[in-house]
């Protein structure tokens, strides 16, 4: 029997816990083992991520456009 992970959710560049802890299984098809339990999230998970990336994006400016910039 595999180690069962628990995962969290990747917000703000962060691993950080979610708000209603509950989780959803991730099951190995071959064997329908449960691998691991990832975060099922909500709403509130939703906006505290759109807000990081509205900061992040205001932060950024016309930074972030030079950054995706492939020069050949």
């Amino acid at each position: 029997m595999t180690e069962v992970r628990v995962l969290k959710m990747f917000v703000n560049g962060e691993f950080e816990e979610h708000y209603n802890h509950e989780y959803l299984k991730v099951l190995n098809p071959s064997t329908e083992e449960v691998i691991a339990k990832i975060p099922a999230g909500n709403c509130k998970d939703v906006d505290r991520a759109i807000n990081a990336a509205d900061i992040a994006q205001k932060i950024m400016g016309e930074n972030y456009q030079q950054l995706n910039v492939v020069h050949i």
